[in-house]
């Protein structure tokens, strides 16, 4: 999508899934959108990828190319964004997800003075978000 969806929204609710750029979630992402275009949802929702990228990981598995492909793919689904990973911890690579929520919605919020309302799946997630 071309449009830059934080200047140009259409108040449409927001899902936003954050994911780190490894295969096997780039294949989850993919099997999402996959089901979200099927049921139409873009046209309901505005669906953001966010992608996060770590250049310091010695494993190909984390490369940027399998968000590439999977946003080649979808890219009139979803709006992708990608993230470098700076987290000082990576061995639990599930921490990703709050890790680059926190530092994305702390720029949507930024950008927009606005309230946002985001429902999260859990408790975790939303409290790291706060931190």
């Amino acid at each position: 999508m071309t449009i830059n969806p934080i200047t140009e929204r259409k108040n449409k609710p927001v899902l936003i899934c954050a994911q780190p750029t490894i295969k096997y979630f780039a294949w989850q992402i993919e099997v999402m959108l996959n089901n979200f275009k099927n049921l139409n949802l873009q046209e309901h929702f505005d669906i953001h990828i966010l992608f996060a990228y770590n250049n310091t990981l010695d494993t190909c598995d984390n490369d940027i190319s399998w968000g590439k492909a999977v946003e080649e793919k979808y890219s009139d689904v979803a709006y992708f964004y990608y993230y470098n990973d700076t987290r000082q911890k990576i061995s639990y690579i599930s921490s990703v997800r709050p890790h680059i929520l926190k530092n994305t919605l702390s720029n949507i919020l930024y950008y927009q003075k606005e309230l946002f309302f985001i429902t999260i799946a859990t408790s975790y997630l939303l409290s790291s978000l706060i931190l």
